[in-house]
């Protein structure tokens, strides 16, 4: 992370980790063989391991120490429950479209949305 970071801002690395994780769902949609879909672990994975760890970066720069664990926990919650609410969610979108390729792809575009909105605003407190 330190050979990036000296470069671009955290906020900068979380977009391009997002739009890592939105590339790994486009390969996991094209490429449905095993390489492809080793492929798309490793970029979700280290795409989620560095998120992890700039979410944090982000918070405090965002809001500093002060507010800092309880946003954050806050913050761990709500992504907690959206992880184990995903696979329903997921089999619910499968029941409505009668595919699993329809709804990767939406869940690759939001990853870009995500990557996109995540740079509008870079203000530190």
């Amino acid at each position: 992370m330190t050979l990036f970071g000296k470069r671009w801002s955290p906020t900068t690395l979380a977009a391009i980790m997002l739009g890592m994780q939105a590339l790994a769902v486009g390969v996991l949609v094209l490429w449905t063989t095993c390489p492809g879909v080793v492929l798309s672990v490793l970029l979700l994975g280290a795409g989620r391991g560095a998120l992890t760890l700039l979410r944090l970066m982000i918070l405090l720069d965002r809001f500093g120490l002060r507010a800092f664990a309880s946003i954050s926990g806050t913050q761990s919650a709500v992504v907690s429950v959206c992880g184990a609410l995903a696979p329903v969610a997921m089999g619910v979108a499968y029941g409505i479209v009668g595919a699993y390729r329809p709804v990767m792809i939406f869940m690759g575009m939001l990853g870009l949305v995500a990557a996109f909105t995540i740079t509008r605003n870079q203000t530190p407190r």
